[in-house]
């Protein structure tokens, strides 16, 4: 599989973008930090979730949308961020947030966002949540 567009799951995002990005680049965005203890936790409880198909139900027209923060969203997600995503696109963090605008969802930005907060919210309408990291001076 080449394509993004073939893609079915995560993993076969991950197998994409593990054969198109030169190792160190796949490695960050793919990894957590320190002994990756959260990111094992949130992949474990994450295959816990079982999705249960409700046959013959009308989902015709699905209604998701709620509030959030506030701000009414066309769905309860938002797209949490991956720092130095700039080392895989250079539009990366604006390419991510124009997408969530355009899908009706909020975008956090990273705490070690390459672009500045303005440059990243132009021409959003939901807003961006700015995820901030504070470091105690080692001196």
């Amino acid at each position: 599989m080449t394509s993004i567009r073939q893609a079915l799951n995560v993993e076969d995002v991950r197998t994409i973008a593990r054969h198109r990005l030169p190792r160190a680049i796949f490695e960050v965005i793919e990894g957590g930090h320190g002994e990756e203890t959260t990111l094992a936790a949130n992949r474990a409880d994450l295959n816990r979730i079982k999705l249960i198909p409700r046959n013959l139900e009308d989902a015709s027209f699905p209604d998701l949308s709620t509030t959030l923060l506030g701000r009414e969203v066309a769905m309860p997600f938002m797209l949490a961020p991956c720092s130095f995503g700039r080392i895989a696109d250079p539009e990366a963090e604006r390419a991510v947030a124009r997408a969530a605008s355009n899908f009706g969802i909020g975008y956090i930005m990273p705490g070690a966002a390459s672009e500045s907060i303005e440059r990243v919210a132009e021409g959003q309408f939901l807003g961006i949540v700015a995820n901030r990291v504070c470091f105690r001076s080692v001196s």
